[in-house]
């Protein structure tokens, strides 16, 4: 494979982000007007389109890193679903109406890279379970506090939906997010497959010891 470990394929879906970060600020310079509406359409379809392009390239990262994790044996995978354009508009338009001009070029951004991580971590997710094995989060530095929870939790998550998105069973929906997304726009935490408790990050390893010495002991 080209990318050996989960260490290079966190390298490449960094270089990807801020790739497609330089073509968020081009379209983003190139709107013929600050207008709500007139924004919503345009950036809608070009947003789209860059979207779907770095989507794709982060599945395909996560199909090396699950090659590489399995070494080589053959277990089934899943492709993370494409993102739908009612999704991307629907979030545009919320940001649009909703946040101040100030901060609505870095809001959207998150969005935008939110949909395009998630082309990783919804494959490695998905992967994982249609292989019958767990996953768990490695978080990244500086990880807000509900992430460092999630990770501590080593892999005992029984679905997709309880390990990446909000209004899962016992997730409570907050402040702006809504039922389904992922919990946080600018998270890189990254999804590693599972197959036994070796198998989880060395962070998890960390959180997982203080929760139980916390909370058990």
């Amino acid at each position: 494979m080209s990318l050996n470990g989960v260490a290079e394929i966190d390298k490449a879906l960094d270089m990807l982000s801020r790739a497609s970060a330089r073509s968020f600020l081009n379209i983003w310079a190139s709107a013929p007007s600050r207008e709500k509406s007139a924004l919503i359409e345009y950036l809608t379809p070009n947003l789209l389109a860059l979207i779907e392009a770095g989507h794709e390239e982060a599945s395909t990262l996560a199909l090396e890193q699950l090659n590489w994790q399995r070494a080589g044996v053959e277990l089934p995978t899943e492709l993370a679903a494409k993102p739908k354009y009612e999704a991307v508009e629907e979030s545009i338009r919320f940001l649009v109406v909703a946040r101040d001009s100030s901060v609505l070029r870095e809001a959207i951004w998150g969005m935008v890279d939110r949909h395009i991580q998630n082309g990783h971590n919804e494959t490695i997710l998905l992967s994982s379970l249609a292989a019958g094995n767990g996953y768990a989060r490695q978080p990244e530095p500086g990880a807000c506090a509900f992430c460092l929870m999630l990770a501590s939790r080593g892999a005992v998550y029984a679905s997709a939906e309880s390990a990446s998105r909000v209004g899962a069973p016992g997730v409570v929906v907050r402040g702006f997010a809504k039922r389904g997304d992922r919990f946080h726009d600018n998270c890189k935490c990254r999804a590693v497959e599972v197959s036994d408790g070796d198998g989880l990050p060395p962070q998890a390893v960390e959180l997982r010891k203080l929760w139980i010495d916390t909370f058990y002991e």
